[in-house]
C-alpha cells in the first residue's frame, strides 16, 4: 500500500475524530434525536467506501503499470522504459525480472516511436506475487484474449505467436 493512501485514510481518521470532538464540544450530544445515529453511521459508511474506492483505484493502476508491450526485439513497461531481448526464452526471463523490480512509484517512460516499432503482443498482469504469475496476452488489432497462469504457459503462448508472425 502506498504512503498517500495512507494520508487519505489517516486524514479520513482526523476528520472523524475532529467531528466527534465538535460534536460533543457543541453540546450535540445532549439532544435525543434519531438522527444523531443515521449521520454516524451514513459517516462511518462513507469511510469504509472510501478506503474500498482508493483500494480499487491503487489496484488497477498496479496492473496498469504491470502491462507490458512487446515488439520484435523490445519490450516496454510505462515504469522501467523499453528494454531489448534476444528471443523469447530470454523475453519471459526479463518480463519475470522486471515484474519484481517495479516501484510501483508515478514515474512514467516515454513510449517508444510505433511507426519505428511497432507492438506485436501486450502482456496483461493481473496477478504476480512470488512465483504466481496471472493475465491475459492480447494480440495488436485483435480482441482474443489468451489467458495464462505461470511462466510456462505464457511462454508457450509468445512462441506460438512469434511461429505464427
Amino acid at each position: 500500500m502506498k504512503k498517500s493512501n495512507w494520508i487519505v485514510y489517516g486524514v479520513m481518521l482526523a476528520a472523524s475524530i475532529v467531528a466527534l470532538w465538535l460534536w460533543y464540544a457543541l453540546g450535540f450530544y445532549l439532544i435525543d434525536s434519531p438522527t444523531d445515529l443515521v449521520i454516524s453511521i451514513v459517516w462511518w459508511a462513507v469511510i469504509a467506501g472510501s478506503i474500498f474506492l482508493v483500494h480499487r483505484v491503487e489496484q488497477s493502476r498496479k496492473e496498469c503499470v504491470r502491462t507490458m508491450y512487446i515488439g520484435d526485439q523490445y519490450f516496454f513497461n510505462s515504469e522501467t522504459g523499453v528494454k531489448q531481448y534476444v528471443g523469447p526464452e530470454q523475453l519471459v526471463a526479463m518480463m519475470d525480472k522486471t515484474l519484481q523490480e517495479l516501484k510501483y512509484d508515478f514515474t512514467k517512460q516515454d513510449a517508444p516511436a510505433l511507426d519505428r516499432q511497432p507492438v506485436r503482443l501486450m502482456v496483461r498482469t493481473s496477478d504476480y506475487k512470488d512465483s504466481e504469475w496471472k493475465g491475459e496476452v492480447v494480440l495488436a488489432g485483435d480482441e482474443a484474449k489468451q489467458p495464462f497462469s505461470g511462466k510456462e504457459q505464457l511462454s508457450s503462448i509468445i512462441n506460438q505467436v512469434k511461429a505464427c508472425s
